[in-house]
């Protein structure tokens, strides 16, 4: 894979150049200052560029290749302190009895304050040199991040002392002194809350990935995909692990390829804004040549992500595929019916308490539950349906909870639209006999499920990313909001 080099600025490499003068030479003869009073001037305006807009930036950063990046807000001091702040799965690990880390403890939002400095030492540098809670264990031996594959007293392999390799007014690229690993800094304004924006980094993990989404795609400006999975599970002896994209280190194969010998796999930190990958995804323009080499991708309003070429994209692909896995279960939020479709429901849940069943006068009813549903019946065979869980009181009779399943057809029309389909008088319309005594009978259902498959009826989910929640309109003012379920 091509790494991203970066050039090291003549001012850089004067400055080196210049840690090596201990006495005045012929090369102090050329300027109007000595070698030390130089050095001396250098770290002070580097100092100052940290420090400088009120000192806060974001860094993102990575401890090594094999687990996701992390992110930080780190502001730094004149008076050479610097609060870290962040919010991650092991900034939220708290201390046991013997005060190592117990990563069950969550403590949530971490800020502490500690000391840094510029060093100048093979050319400028920056040293978190004191402890900072929120921020050391990542270069601590001791601690061993779980299912780590590297060897007991490596811990996360992370640096805290850094290289300044290139820095523009408002951003800067460092090198870790030890691991050579690189990182991002960018200015953030100085009123930034750094919890609040924190928590945006948080969320987004939250409300945009999920482990039940466990394949995405990227689409290149060409109309080329790749495939995006799981790197961890492709990993020898790992094929029994779960999916989980939230690991945040992916494998990208390109769509139809091999996915033996067309594979990459890269790792990324999640940011309030989108994602940034450790590196520009080089590999895209092996396989496609009017691809670009992208590192930061930016959450959109649908919840897709979009790469700073402005065109290349990532999503969870045909959101119709996903609902129509035979594995989901929608579970249908009652409260989100339409006006029509509401009204028709509780009219329904009216009617029932005129219905005699079994000879008996139904006394008492409720619907405790919808979900759009796939009912498998064995191996090769299924239906789609509505199934209704719901409570009923005959009298003289205790009550008793049913469950019953409509049968739906249900077809694709195009990658965002479905249409659904029942025939309520079909002797077998419902799987059991309580959808036959209390439901068919009843002209109210029937209305309620005339309503529920009228029309072409589109999908929305509330992120393309995360499609775990939908909505489901038809365009003609019926419409309900679904969410994935059990």
């Amino acid at each position: 894979m091509m790494k991203k080099i970066f050039n090291i600025s003549a001012a850089l490499a004067a400055l080196t150049l210049s840690l090596g003068a201990c006495a005045p030479t012929e090369v102090d003869d050329l300027f109007n200052e000595s070698a030390a009073e130089r050095l001396d001037k250098a770290l002070t305006d580097y100092k100052s560029y940290f420090t400088d807009k009120g000192g806060k930036w974001e860094l993102l950063y990575f401890a090594n290749t094999d687990e996701q990046g992390f992110y930080f807000v780190v502001t730094f001091h004149d008076d050479g302190s610097v609060d870290i702040a962040g919010n991650n799965k092991f900034t939220t690990g708290g201390s046991d009895a013997d005060g190592q880390k117990d990563f069950d403890v969550s403590i949530g939002y971490v800020k502490d304050t500690s000391l840094w400095e510029v060093q100048g030492d093979d050319g400028p540098s920056i040293s978190f040199n004191s402890l900072n809670d929120a921020f050391h264990f990542f270069s601590d031996p001791g601690i061993i991040p779980p299912g780590a594959t590297r060897a007991n007293g490596a811990g996360h392999e992370g640096d805290f002392e850094f290289n300044v390799l290139s820095r523009e007014e408002n951003s800067c690229i460092l090198r870790g002194k030890k691991h050579g690993l690189l990182m991002t800094m960018n200015r953030l304004p100085a009123d930034t809350d750094d919890e609040q924006w924190i928590a945006q980094a948080v969320a987004n993990q939250t409300n945009h990935f999920s482990p039940n989404v466990t394949t995405l795609y990227m689409t290149t400006p060409s109309g080329k995909r790749f495939v995006l999975s799981d790197y961890r599970v492709s990993l020898p002896g790992n094929q029994q692990m779960t999916p989980d994209m939230k690991r945040f280190l992916w494998l990208f194969v390109p769509e139809g390829g091999d996915a033996v010998n067309e594979r990459e796999h890269e790792t990324m930190v999640v940011t309030p804004k989108g994602i940034h990958f450790y590196q520009p995804l080089d590999f895209l323009t092996e396989y496609d040549a009017s691809a670009n080499a992208v590192q930061d991708f930016y959450f959109q309003p649908d919840g897709s992500l979009l790469g700073d070429d402005g065109a290349t994209t990532i999503n969870a692909g045909d959101i119709v595929d996903y609902y129509l896995l035979s594995s989901r279960v929608w579970v249908v939020d009652r409260e989100s019916m339409s006006e029509s479709l509401t009204e028709a429901y509780n009219n329904t849940l009216s009617a029932m308490l005129n219905l005699t069943v079994s000879g008996r006068q139904v006394t008492k009813s409720n619907i405790t539950s919808l979900k759009l549903i796939y009912k498998t019946v064995s191996k090769t065979e299924g239906y789609y349906a509505l199934e209704i869980k719901f409570s009923a009181t005959l009298k003289g009779r205790a009550s008793s909870n049913y469950t019953t399943c409509l049968k739906l057809d249900v077809a694709r029309v195009d990658e965002k639209t479905i249409k659904m389909s029942c025939n309520l008088a079909a002797d077998d319309a419902f799987d059991t006999a309580p959808g036959n005594d209390f439901f068919k009978p009843l002209p109210e259902f029937a209305t309620f499920v005339n309503l529920l498959t009228s029309g072409n009826l589109t999908l929305t989910p509330s992120s393309a990313l995360n499609p775990v929640a939908m909505n489901i309109a038809n365009g003609a003012g019926v419409s309900l909001d679904v969410a994935l379920g059990k």
